[in-house]
């Protein structure tokens, strides 16, 4: 991908900040989605295992080292939705490890749990090398998961493998890291976003609350009623958003109701969210799916939810 080098490079502190945001997130996100794979294949696939395995590693070595860094580095907003650990993530984490007998490195989500905000106010050589090496080899890993997934995917049409979790959830993993790859990639450039890419990058996390929707009335238990009711009527509402991203003429005034409109959507989203997680822990609700998973949606929502305030507070 190429960008224009002119004055919408990032500075040095917005280098680093936003490496630290964009990592902290897609990174455990990209951990979730190896676990999935881990766990959704008969034991004699060990090629997808493996390599699920590695990469989930991977991830956590580089969510360690994050960790020395990241304190102290990230804006307030990204705790107030949460974006990178939420109160349910280390609960589903535990029940995950006890229902799968999966490794799960939980000392990286207490770790993040304590982490506190605040200002980059000064760059040295070696955070800058640091967050550099780290970008590289997370969009090695990314790079890597997408070819996994994709492989998967294909071989499932193909009816070459069996896998417990459907096709169309692979497609939302590999478009999700891709997008992943494409955010590193802008912030490798130091390029900040514009506003046309704003409004795309809202259109494809729209699809992206859609398909969510859709695992959520799919995976639940049938006789749970009102929670497949709840997540139809969701998919109703993102698919009547889509439809208005498409034929509303882009200008700035469009662009920022279109995002007020779209964040009230997904702030009702996000309480759903909320309600089937607590109900899994509950012991109310039975999906059928990693509970981590639930957890990695949330997160998603929340992490929509974050830009999409953003792009209201740049725009107003």
């Amino acid at each position: 991908m190429r960008y224009r080098k002119d004055d919408t490079l990032l500075n040095d502190r917005e280098y680093v900040e936003q490496s630290i945001g964009i990592n902290l997130y897609f990174l455990r996100s990209l951990r979730e989605y190896c676990f999935n794979i881990q766990t959704s294949f008969p034991p004699h696939e060990t090629k997808y295992i493996q390599e699920a395995n590695d990469l989930a590693l991977r991830c956590e070595e580089l969510g360690r080292r994050l960790m020395k860094i990241a304190d102290g580095k990230l804006p307030s907003t990204a705790f107030e939705y949460p974006i990178f650990v939420t109160p349910y993530t280390l609960p589903l984490e535990e029940l995950t490890q006890k229902l799968f007998q999966v490794p799960i490195a939980t000392d990286i989500t207490k770790k993040e749990l304590t982490l506190k905000p605040g200002e980059v106010t000064s760059v040295s050589s070696e955070l800058e090398n640091e967050v550099t090496s780290i970008n590289n080899e997370s969009y090695e890993i990314a790079s890597r998961f997408v070819t996994l997934s994709q492989m998967v995917y294909n071989e499932l049409w193909k009816e070459d493998v069996f896998s417990y979790t459907y096709p169309t959830m692979y497609e939302f993993m590999f478009y999700d890291v891709e997008l992943f790859r494409g955010e590193l990639d802008r912030v490798m450039q130091k390029v900040k976003s514009d506003p046309t890419f704003a409004i795309n990058y809202e259109f494809a996390f729209n699809n992206s609350m859609k398909t969510i929707a859709v695992f959520l009335y799919k995976l639940i238990d049938p006789r749970n009623e009102e929670i497949a009711r709840e997540a139809s009527n969701f998919i109703t509402r993102f698919q009547s958003a889509e439809e208005k991203y498409k034929k509303t003429p882009l200008t700035p005034d469009n662009q920022l109701q279109l995002t007020k409109e779209e964040k009230e959507l997904v702030l009702d989203f996000q309480g759903f969210m909320q309600r089937c997680i607590q109900s899994l822990l509950d012991k109310k609700a039975y999906f059928v799916i990693e509970p981590i998973f639930l957890d990695n949606m949330y997160t998603k929502i929340n992490y929509f939810l974050y830009n999409l305030s953003e792009d209201i507070q740049k725009s107003s």
